[in-house]
């Protein structure tokens, strides 16, 4: 935030931060790529008769070999990455936020205000997007891998997203709960 000078005193100008989590996304972007992947398989799986949708069918189904590939694993992984940078950009707006920034009269060090502010801050989102989507791949993908490589019963497998949700409850209840002990202590 820039200092006000106010006569010959001067105030404010400290430093802060803007909170990114890793994970911005949350579980959204693996709900709306299995939703996805499941939806395509369903209206394929109404033509019984056509050949061409048992293909589409047997191509998203990312537990399926298709050609020695998993067509639906790769293309699962691609919709978990694409959803993940649009559910961050649609919560983590770089317009909004670079003009809440200039309405605070605050400003990032060495990046000027307005479209500049906005540049930086797309990118620096989308890299952390970026990350947070290769670790949400990692999580949602390695229950599907488990089974595949290691001749596991399929039957007895857990999903990556409630491990997700799980952690985030979790998380979120430690937190509520330090706070509350940290105002019984005032």
């Amino acid at each position: 935030y820039a200092k006000k000078v106010v006569g010959r005193k001067m105030y404010g100008g400290q430093n802060t931060h803007i909170p990114l989590k890793l994970a911005m996304a949350g579980v959204m972007p693996v709900i709306f790529a299995s939703s996805f992947m499941m939806a395509v398989v369903t209206i394929a799986s109404m033509f019984p008769n056509s050949e061409t949708a048992n293909t589409v069918a047997a191509v998203f189904n990312y537990s399926t070999k298709g050609g020695g590939v998993y067509w639906g694993l790769i293309i699962y992984v691609v919709l978990i990455i694409m959803f993940t940078f649009f559910w961050t950009n649609m919560q983590m707006d770089p317009k909004k936020l670079s003009e809440q920034l200039a309405k605070n009269n605050s400003f990032i060090p060495g990046i000027r205000q307005g479209r500049e502010t906005e540049k930086y801050l797309f990118r620096v989102i989308n890299r952390v997007a970026f990350v947070g989507g290769l670790v949400l791949t990692a999580i949602a993908v390695l229950p599907v891998l488990l089974p595949i490589y290691f001749d596991l019963d399929a039957s007895i497998a857990f999903g990556g997203t409630s491990i997700i949700i799980l952690v985030g409850v979790a998380s979120e209840t430690y937190e509520q709960i330090k706070s509350k002990l940290a105002g019984k202590n005032y």
